[in-house]
């Protein structure tokens, strides 16, 4: 299953504390009592590829990172732009809160919620704030 993804630390009181992000091929499985995603091409759990410096210091030190399914995306194709939507709603950029330093990217390039996100001419921002002109479809 393709899914975009809530990190929660749930060892940090202040400060960073979540993660959005996306996997394709993956589920969630409990291990050791902690909700964790799993790989389904290798079975090894996997924690993300964020860049965010206090993210990896978090993740060496320990903390417990807890899974929690935001959507299922059933077309690989949109599962970034999924993301993206996701990431916008909760500021994740912005938000102190928030270990996510940017949009999500594809092949290098980056995404951008201003940019047209089907073939509507819907862009991720407007498709994400339900500002999308359904009646185009």
């Amino acid at each position: 299953m393709n899914i975009v993804y809530l990190l929660t630390n749930t060892s940090k009181q202040h400060g960073a504390r979540f993660y959005i992000g996306s996997k394709t091929e993956c589920s969630i499985i409990e291990l050791d009592g902690v909700p964790t995603i799993i790989s389904l091409k290798d079975n090894k759990p996997y924690y993300s590829s964020s860049q965010n410096k206090e993210f990896t210091e978090d993740f060496k030190n320990g903390d417990i990172f807890v899974a929690t399914l935001l959507e299922e995306v059933p077309n690989r194709d949109l599962l970034l732009a999924t993301e993206n939507q996701h990431i916008l709603k909760n500021n994740a950029i912005e938000s102190e809160d928030f270990y996510n330093l940017s949009e999500a990217k594809l092949a290098g390039y980056m995404y951008h919620l201003d940019s047209p996100k089907n073939t509507f001419g819907e862009t991720i921002k407007s498709y994400a704030q339900n500002e999308a002109n359904s009646s185009k479809r």
